[in-house]
């Protein structure tokens, strides 16, 4: 009789922990689930990063040049323009 009460919660032992088992199996699939997001949103947020200072030195350059094209063409300036009629327009920098 002590055989069998114990064989019976060695069995009921036995249903909990493979309970138990399968609950962090499946903990542990969401944790690998939410591990892949997060490396994907890693690498995205990197290209993000990167995109936004090329846009940053672009703009940087964008002025840079602007200066370099006002420092040689001061306001007041009379330049010619060629265009397409193999003529040139003047304009005066304003």
């Amino acid at each position: 009789m002590d055989v069998e009460v114990a064989i019976a919660h060695l069995e009921e032992r036995e249903k909990s922990n493979t309970k138990r088992l399968n609950e962090h199996d499946e903990q542990i699939k969401e944790l690998q689930n939410t591990y892949t997001i997060m490396e994907k949103m890693d690498y995205r947020m990197s290209n993000m990063e990167n995109n936004v200072s090329e846009i940053k030195e672009d703009i940087q350059k964008g002025k840079e040049q602007k200066e370099r094209d006002k420092s040689r063409n001061p306001i007041g300036s009379i330049y010619r323009i060629p265009n397409e009629q193999n003529s040139s327009s003047v304009v005066i920098h304003t």
